[in-house]
């Protein structure tokens, strides 16, 4: 009959409208459980579940799907591999930048978590490399990362030597120096190229950059084209 029809039109209708019921997800079996993934699988599935965020020993790494194998695959342990994404970028950006390679002479300023990627690249590519510092007995260390020479910053003479030496300083220092003084240790046409940041602003004269016609400059991390 007609009233009877009014009914089922009503339910057709408010089933047409209602959205879909999600699909059942079931439980695992407990007994189906699997085994633990090797070393190189559990390393990539963490990094795909918190890339992009600090995890495991402060590591970063990249909002870049590509990125994110050439850890697991190479099974890195993760504390090495965190220079490589982060002072290693930022080191090897600049380097490429200005095509710091074989035969130049290069001062590296700092041997922190910087500057040692830095003389690593360098010597790599070819550069004579010497690390300046202000801690003497860093001298072993630089030497064993590749360095060439090594220069005590706070030691006159050696600073004398020094004048007009380079073709690039790359400045990985966070503290407070005064970079007039070694903008005086590139020849004609070198660049100072700042990494680190102190914490206050660095007074430089314009002669310092006039005579030998130098540059100061800067460079902040790198990308994913830069590496490959």
């Amino acid at each position: 009959s007609g009233s009877a029809s009014t009914p089922a039109s009503t339910s057709t209708s408010s089933r047409s409208t209602a959205p879909p019921s999600p699909t059942p997800t079931s439980a695992p079996s407990s007994s189906a459980a699997p085994g633990p993934a090797p070393p190189a699988r559990r390393r990539l599935h963490h990094l795909h579940e918190h890339r992009g965020r600090v995890f495991e020993q402060g590591l970063h790494v990249l909002q870049e799907h590509r990125a994110v194998p050439a850890v697991g695959q190479a099974v890195i342990d993760l504390a090495a591999a965190a220079p490589l994404l982060c002072a290693g970028i930022t080191t090897y950006s600049p380097i490429m930048h200005w095509k710091i390679g074989n035969g130049h002479r290069v001062g590296v300023l700092g041997l922190g978590g910087l500057g040692h990627m830095a003389v690593k690249f360098a010597a790599s590519l070819g550069s004579e490399v010497t690390v300046l510092s202000t801690t003497k007995n860093k001298e072993g260390d630089a030497k064993k990362l590749g360095a060439h020479n090594f220069i005590h910053t706070k030691d006159e003479n050696q600073m004398k030597s020094a004048k007009r030496q380079f073709d690039f300083i790359i400045d990985t220092v966070s503290a407070e120096h005064d970079i007039e003084t070694y903008l005086g240790l590139l020849r004609r046409d070198g660049a100072h190229i700042v990494v680190g940041i102190p914490p206050s602003p660095s007074a430089v004269g314009h002669g310092a950059l006039i005579a030998g016609r130098k540059t100061l400059a800067g460079s902040m991390i790198g990308g994913i084209k830069e590496t490959q």
